[in-house]
């Protein structure tokens, strides 16, 4: 059953995340009662759902249903033309929140934008796949490459925003924008060590940039990488040639997508050796 919602005021909404077997484990769950599965669980208390959505960068709502939805509260969208300027100013009307916290929301979503870019680079390289294609599959795959070309500029537009947003927060030169990225970053300063022995996965998260994830995958004896909620890089001890290998090529993953959301190059990585 479905309903229209003419007036957002008195409705309220929750998120939810999903969560692994291991997690249920450790939070305490009754193994006895429920089977090992993937779970959804409330994230927040019973909000407006306007604010649950923008604490969630409106999802994936397009720009024409975001200007819709200022227009219908009532907010300002002066100034702003593309998709990044039109989210910021949503959200912080919405919230009522510091920029920095409006531009950790909207990382999210620029996370989410580069997740769904999966497979557009071989979608648009198979021009000479196409001309096996008859007219009417290749008038299909035509539109299809069209909507994604379009998905990987507004994409590519989103982070550019993105980087001169965060640039003005702090200080607007790149020098303070290095110095405020990488403060938080504590661990080596040098690669040697992962070249001359093995390291456990403790030993091998002091090498990894704030806010990422590391971990050993046993049964394809593999090395995992992720920051914050970008793609996970997965490599094989066999496919590098080492476990020492393997584990260089996630820590540069994570150290990537880290300089890249804060617009740095990477000689910007703190770690000598590692690019």
């Amino acid at each position: 059953m479905f309903l229209a919602i003419t007036n957002l005021k008195d409705v309220e909404a929750v998120r939810f995340e999903c969560k692994s077997w291991a997690w249920q484990l450790q939070q305490g769950v009754n193994k006895d009662e429920l089977k090992p599965a993937l779970r959804f669980v409330v994230k927040d208390e019973p909000e407006n759902v306007l604010r649950c959505a923008a604490k969630s960068a409106f999802w994936s709502l397009q720009r024409a249903v975001l200007t819709d939805i200022a227009e219908l509260q009532g907010y300002s969208l002066a100034g702003c033309t593309e998709l990044f300027e039109v989210l910021f100013a949503l959200v912080k009307q919405t919230l009522v929140i510091p920029d920095e916290e409006v531009m950790a929301i909207l990382e999210k979503r620029g996370a989410a934008l580069y997740r769904s870019q999966t497979g557009l680079t071989e979608l648009l390289s198979v021009d000479e796949a196409a001309a096996c294609l008859d007219e009417d599959d290749r008038e299909g795959l035509q539109k299809t490459q069209d909507g994604a070309k379009a998905q990987a500029l507004e994409t590519d537009e989103f982070n550019k925003a993105w980087g001169k947003r965060y640039m003005r927060l702090h200080g607007g030169s790149p020098a303070a924008a290095k110095k405020a990225a990488l403060v938080l970053y504590g661990g080596k300063k040098k690669i040697d060590a992962v070249l001359k022995a093995h390291m456990n996965q403790q030993q091998a998260k002091e090498f990894m940039p704030p806010m990422s994830y590391l971990w050993r995958c046993r049964t394809s004896n593999s090395w995992c990488s992720r920051f914050k909620d970008f793609p996970v890089r997965s490599a094989s001890d066999s496919a590098w040639e080492s476990e020492a290998g393997a584990l260089i090529e996630c820590l540069q993953h994570a150290w990537k997508w880290y300089l890249h959301c804060h617009t740095l190059p990477t000689a910007a990585c703190p770690i000598k050796g590692l690019f």
